[in-house]
């Protein structure tokens, strides 16, 4: 469940997905160039890297012989959308679709609360593979569902990055748009740095490349980024000239 949400929430996502306009899905297939479908599959790739880490293996060529019995893979992760076989019968056409249809997801409803409690249900911002990859890598954990949690808030707060820097010298409404998700994964800093996902001085250089494309005024933007920076617990001195 998500902070805030009342009951049917977790149905809200199907919902969204079902009244996406044509002209909406069209407008983020033209943003979604190759480069970011390919950032995209990159994500899934890192991930089964570090799952096949977690299980022992030696590389990903060892994944037909990789063992689902017993307790190594929770019953969330048994009873996931896709299984292990499905996986080994995708083709690149394929998993290329659901991550671009993951990726416009990503962009909608850009200032839904983070995650937490148990994430029960894929959420559409996260494909069928990388949803497979995640529980996997969560089951490894010593907290399985707190991490399940962790790997879902980061995934969105990525993939909404790469969507800002998709949008990157847009106009009109998209640029309204990269504004609104630059606000947005400002305000979701604070979570990255308290789930350990990055350090201060990493989050501080986010916060100074957010606000140096959306605040044009220095001044107002020196102002911004010392508030910014008091949010992560980093001391900002603003210049007086």
């Amino acid at each position: 469940m998500r902070k805030g949400g009342g009951e049917g929430k977790p149905n809200q996502v199907a919902d969204e997905e079902g009244k996406m306009s044509e002209t909406y899905t069209a407008q983020y297939k033209n943003i979604m160039n190759k480069n970011f479908i390919i950032t995209s599959i990159c994500i899934v790739a890192a991930l089964f890297s570090t799952f096949f880490w977690w299980a022992g293996e030696q590389s990903a060529s060892r994944f037909s012989s990789f063992d689902t019995s017993g307790d190594r893979v929770s019953e969330r992760h048994a009873e996931s959308e896709l299984t292990l076989e499905d996986l080994k019968t995708l083709d690149e056409d394929t998993v290329t679709a659901m991550q671009l249809h993951a990726a416009e997801m990503a962009g909608k409803n850009i200032d839904q609360p983070e995650y937490v409690g148990v994430v029960s249900e894929r959420p559409d911002f996260i494909s069928p593979v990388e949803w497979y990859v995640v529980n996997g890598v969560a089951d490894r954990s010593p907290n399985p569902e707190k991490e399940l949690t962790r790997l879902v808030n980061n995934f969105r707060f990525i993939k909404q990055m790469e969507l800002w820097e998709a949008l990157s010298g847009s106009t009109g409404s998209e640029k309204s748009k990269r504004n609104e998700i630059a606000e947005h994964l400002l305000n979701s800093l604070p979570a990255r740095l308290s789930a350990q996902d990055m350090d201060k001085s990493q989050a501080q250089r986010i916060q100074l490349t957010l606000l140096s494309d959306l605040e044009p005024d220095p001044k107002i933007r020196q102002k911004r980024l010392a508030e910014e920076a008091r949010r992560i617990g980093v001391k900002f001195e603003i210049q007086r000239h």
